[in-house]
Protein backbone atom coordinates (compact mmCIF):
# COMPACT_ATOMS: atom_id res chain seq x y z
CA UNK A 1 0.00 0.00 0.00
CA UNK A 2 1.43 3.18 -0.79
CA UNK A 3 1.86 6.19 1.57
CA UNK A 4 -1.18 8.42 -0.24
CA UNK A 5 -3.47 5.11 0.59
CA UNK A 6 -2.26 5.23 3.89
CA UNK A 7 -3.04 8.42 4.79
CA UNK A 8 -6.39 8.55 2.76
CA UNK A 9 -7.47 5.40 4.85
CA UNK A 10 -6.54 7.17 8.18
CA UNK A 11 -8.83 10.26 7.40
CA UNK A 12 -11.82 7.93 6.96
CA UNK A 13 -11.39 6.34 10.02
CA UNK A 14 -12.65 2.60 10.76
CA UNK A 15 -15.66 1.46 9.94
CA UNK A 16 -18.52 -0.18 12.04
CA UNK A 17 -17.26 -3.83 11.34
CA UNK A 18 -13.31 -3.08 12.01
CA UNK A 19 -15.12 -1.54 15.49
CA UNK A 20 -16.90 -4.56 15.58
CA UNK A 21 -14.02 -6.43 15.46
CA UNK A 22 -11.69 -5.02 17.44
CA UNK A 23 -14.73 -5.51 20.50
CA UNK A 24 -14.78 -8.92 19.61
CA UNK A 25 -11.02 -9.07 19.71
CA UNK A 26 -10.46 -7.25 22.98
CA UNK A 27 -12.99 -9.60 24.75
CA UNK A 28 -11.65 -12.68 23.00
CA UNK A 29 -8.32 -11.26 24.37
CA UNK A 30 -9.38 -10.78 28.12
CA UNK A 31 -11.14 -13.77 28.64
CA UNK A 32 -8.68 -15.92 27.41
CA UNK A 33 -5.67 -13.96 29.66
CA UNK A 34 -7.83 -14.39 32.64
CA UNK A 35 -8.48 -17.88 31.83
CA UNK A 36 -5.19 -19.10 30.82
CA UNK A 37 -3.39 -17.11 33.99
CA UNK A 38 -5.74 -19.06 36.39
CA UNK A 39 -4.61 -22.07 34.68
CA UNK A 40 -1.18 -21.54 34.93
CA UNK A 41 -1.56 -20.41 38.48
CA UNK A 42 -3.64 -23.75 39.31
CA UNK A 43 -2.80 -26.34 36.87
CA UNK A 44 -5.17 -28.91 38.44
CA UNK A 45 -8.20 -26.41 37.02
CA UNK A 46 -9.60 -26.61 40.28
CA UNK A 47 -9.24 -22.53 40.67
CA UNK A 48 -11.45 -22.55 37.52
CA UNK A 49 -13.44 -25.03 38.65
CA UNK A 50 -12.41 -27.40 35.21
CA UNK A 51 -12.70 -31.22 36.22
CA UNK A 52 -9.65 -33.53 35.02
CA UNK A 53 -12.21 -35.35 33.01
CA UNK A 54 -11.63 -32.28 30.02
CA UNK A 55 -8.17 -33.84 29.73
CA UNK A 56 -9.41 -37.32 29.23
CA UNK A 57 -8.66 -37.16 25.49
CA UNK A 58 -6.17 -34.89 25.07
CA UNK A 59 -2.48 -35.07 25.25
CA UNK A 60 -1.85 -33.40 28.55
CA UNK A 61 -2.04 -34.09 32.07
CA UNK A 62 -2.61 -31.09 33.39
CA UNK A 63 -4.04 -27.49 32.31
CA UNK A 64 -0.67 -25.89 32.56
CA UNK A 65 0.30 -26.05 28.71
CA UNK A 66 -3.27 -25.52 27.87
CA UNK A 67 -3.15 -22.60 30.53
CA UNK A 68 -0.06 -21.58 28.48
CA UNK A 69 -1.42 -21.75 25.19
CA UNK A 70 -4.93 -19.82 25.98
CA UNK A 71 -2.93 -16.97 27.38
CA UNK A 72 -0.64 -16.36 24.13
CA UNK A 73 -2.27 -17.54 21.47
CA UNK A 74 -6.20 -16.59 22.36
CA UNK A 75 -5.18 -13.80 24.97
CA UNK A 76 -1.98 -12.28 23.74
CA UNK A 77 -2.73 -12.35 20.18
CA UNK A 78 -6.13 -11.25 19.45
CA UNK A 79 -4.93 -7.91 21.79
CA UNK A 80 -2.13 -7.51 19.51
CA UNK A 81 -4.74 -7.50 17.02
CA UNK A 82 -6.99 -5.28 18.49
CA UNK A 83 -4.37 -2.84 18.85
CA UNK A 84 -2.90 -3.43 15.24
CA UNK A 85 -6.29 -2.71 13.45
CA UNK A 86 -6.96 0.62 15.51
CA UNK A 87 -3.37 1.65 15.34
CA UNK A 88 -3.11 0.38 11.55
CA UNK A 89 0.36 -0.83 12.15
CA UNK A 90 2.72 -2.78 10.17
CA UNK A 91 4.16 -6.41 11.77
CA UNK A 92 6.40 -8.06 9.77
CA UNK A 93 6.01 -11.56 11.26
CA UNK A 94 1.95 -10.88 11.34
CA UNK A 95 2.43 -10.12 6.99
CA UNK A 96 4.20 -13.23 6.56
CA UNK A 97 1.72 -15.20 8.87
CA UNK A 98 -1.22 -14.04 6.80
CA UNK A 99 -3.58 -16.06 4.42
CA UNK A 100 -4.97 -13.17 3.04
CA UNK A 101 -1.89 -10.80 1.42
CA UNK A 102 -4.60 -9.22 -0.37
CA UNK A 103 -5.91 -7.64 3.44
CA UNK A 104 -4.37 -6.24 6.40
CA UNK A 105 -2.64 -8.75 8.36
CA UNK A 106 -4.80 -7.95 11.40
CA UNK A 107 -7.74 -9.13 9.59
CA UNK A 108 -6.33 -12.31 8.18
CA UNK A 109 -4.93 -13.54 11.73
CA UNK A 110 -8.36 -12.77 13.12
CA UNK A 111 -9.90 -15.04 10.75
CA UNK A 112 -7.30 -18.07 11.23
CA UNK A 113 -7.98 -18.02 15.14
CA UNK A 114 -11.99 -17.66 14.79
CA UNK A 115 -11.35 -21.03 12.25
CA UNK A 116 -9.24 -22.45 14.32
CA UNK A 117 -10.91 -23.18 16.85
CA UNK A 118 -13.61 -24.89 16.11
CA UNK A 119 -11.63 -27.96 14.12
CA UNK A 120 -9.41 -28.25 17.52
CA UNK A 121 -12.31 -28.53 19.57
CA UNK A 122 -13.65 -31.43 17.62
CA UNK A 123 -10.60 -32.86 17.17
CA UNK A 124 -9.92 -33.17 21.19
CA UNK A 125 -13.55 -33.54 22.35
CA UNK A 126 -13.57 -37.19 20.81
Amino acid sequence: MGAGEERIRRKQGLGRLSWALILLQGFLGIGAIVGGGGLIIDPSGSLLHMPNSLLEHSPFGNFLFPGIILLLVLGIMPIVIAISLIAHSHWGIGEKLNLYPDRYWAWGLAIQIVTLLPGLQRRYSR
